[in-house]
């Protein structure tokens, strides 16, 4: 769940699902898995292993929400880049090229209320790096 946000519903997850359920004409499964913390490297190494034990074996779309967290870690994006690339990698060895994944991108960070105005300046020019 986002930060200030109640739950999943409210999120992008839940967003994201009404907004197919209203293209498709028909109710769709979704499911969040994460952790609040987990940075790229992370979630390939405790999430990937575990597609199949939710939901459904092979989704027909994964939209990922990665990159605050290593951002947040002051990695760099060369660092950031690799991490990415392998979780995608490893997403789509997994699926064995059936699911879509789809990659949000970084939110806007200068707009996060918990952050200092220290770390909104920094954060959000960060985050746009990391989008390009």
């Amino acid at each position: 769940v986002g930060c200030g946000l109640k739950s999943n519903e409210e999120a992008c997850a839940g967003t994201f699902a009404r907004a197919t359920e209203r293209a498709l004409g028909k109710p769709v499964a979704w499911e969040v898995v994460g952790k609040n913390g987990a940075n790229a490297k992370q979630m390939e190494e405790k999430f990937v292993p575990k597609i199949g034990e939710w939901c459904h074996a092979r989704p027909d779309i994964i939209v990922l929400s990665v990159g605050v967290n290593n951002l947040l870690e002051m990695q760099r994006e060369s660092n950031f880049e690799k991490d990415l690339t392998s979780l995608l990698r490893a997403i789509t060895d997994k699926v064995d090229g059936h699911s879509c994944i789809v990659v949000l991108g970084m939110p806007p960070m200068s707009m996060f209320v918990a952050l200092t105005p220290l770390l909104k300046l920094y954060a959000g020019r960060r985050a746009k790096q990391f989008n390009e």
